[in-house]
């Protein structure tokens, strides 16, 4: 029988609402953490889109291969259209306008890894 495939730690990096806490990384991802240093503790999101190179390039610093940087830039296109989402929604109650009438699901679509939930969190209303 196979061994029991093991998720990659690297998928957690953009797995939460948050901005990864890159302070407290390691010297043996100094790279990685510089390259999230120049953005700063919680960057504008298209500040994060234009960051993408820089990414890739301190990813491509610590030896990954190509299909995982691929799926990490994934991720953080993901993290980017959760943040879109979540902030839409909380202007949406700024404004007085409340809750969506109805749940719903976002999927995107990624040709290299297909269609995926990207915002799994649906709201409902009571």
């Amino acid at each position: 029988m196979p061994y029991p495939v093991k998720p990659s730690s690297w998928r957690l990096l953009f797995a939460q609402d948050g901005w990864p806490q890159w302070t407290s990384w390691p010297a043996l991802l100094g790279p990685l953490r510089e390259s999230f240093e120049a953005l700063g503790p919680d960057p504008a999101p298209a500040d994060t889109k234009a960051w993408q190179p820089q990414l890739a390039a301190a990813l491509l610093q610590l030896d990954l291969p190509a299909w995982r940087i691929s799926q990490l830039l994934s991720d953080h296109n993901d993290w980017l259209y959760r943040r879109a989402i979540r902030d839409s929604l909380d202007e949406m109650l700024e404004q007085g306008w409340g809750e969506p009438p109805r749940a719903f699901c976002v999927l995107c679509r990624d040709p290299a890894a297909g269609t995926r939930a990207c915002w799994d969190r649906i709201r409902t209303m009571p």
